[in-house]
């Protein structure tokens, strides 16, 4: 589940969150997940059957000092030592999506740092680019005497002004779940098996598995009206934006 979590999209932050949500308890029975957990059981080459030893070593007898090998010593992998917890194939995705976010790229030359930072905390995250200068766009938060309204802006506007980017407009939040649900109702007016391969998309994205399954919960979660517009509640919203680009 960690691993499918991680490959959907999540941050090790998030999962720890939602590991504790469900009440899942940690190998020692507790009830607090820490990022560097999920990270150890998602780099751990023991949970796809392989061993590496020797990642330690002792400097001396008399010390009895542990030291982290970071070459000095040779280190010996042994493949399918045990049975693995997760299939091989799963365990080098997971680690192809590490390097992915760790390298990943700012969407534009002009940003100030050409290296991105990875963030799946909201649905509208990595998804929306200033179309002035090709930044990221990020939430934030203004508190107002009727409540507390949330919209988006490009990073560079933010943080520099105009100095970067100076055509830059801000979008409020439930403007643009609006605006993405009406270009969902448009995708289901053009083509026939519109609704359908949002569904199934959803069933993937949930189940973690391919295959067809029952619909009757992605049924409940989305609702055309008579109109055409799209209403989805709040668990499902992050995976419809994630399948726009498939439709």
């Amino acid at each position: 589940m960690i691993y499918r979590y991680f490959l959907d999209g999540m941050s090790t932050h998030k999962i720890a969150k939602e590991l504790e949500k469900n009440n899942i308890k940690t190998y020692n029975g507790g009830d607090k997940w820490h990022q560097s957990t999920i990270i150890n059981i998602l780099q751990n080459e023991k949970y796809c059957g392989d061993v590496i030893y020797q990642k330690t070593y002792i400097l001396d007898c008399l010390s009895k000092k542990q030291i982290v090998n970071h070459g000095k010593r040779n280190r010996y992998l042994v493949s399918n030592d045990h049975e693995p917890i997760v299939s091989r194939d799963l365990y080098y995705a997971v680690q192809a999506e590490f390097a992915r976010r760790k390298t990943k790229r700012s969407t534009s030359d002009s940003a100030k740092t050409g290296i991105g930072r990875y963030s799946s905390k909201y649905a509208f995250s990595e998804l929306l680019v200033c179309g002035d200068c090709g930044g990221h766009f990020r939430r934030k938060t203004v508190k107002k005497k009727n409540g507390t309204m949330h919209y988006w802006r490009c990073i560079n506007r933010l943080d520099y002004a105009d100095r970067f980017c100076s055509n830059s407009v801000g979008f409020e939040e439930n403007a643009l779940k609006d605006a993405v649900c009406r270009a969902l109702s448009e995708v289901f007016k053009k083509r026939a098996n519109g609704m359908e391969l949002v569904k199934s998309h959803l069933v993937y994205v949930a189940s973690a598995d391919d295959i067809s399954g029952d619909l009757y919960f992605i049924d409940k979660a989305i609702n055309i009206d008579k109109e055409g517009w799209c209403s989805s509640t709040r668990e499902t919203f992050s995976e419809l934006l994630c399948i726009i680009c498939l439709i």
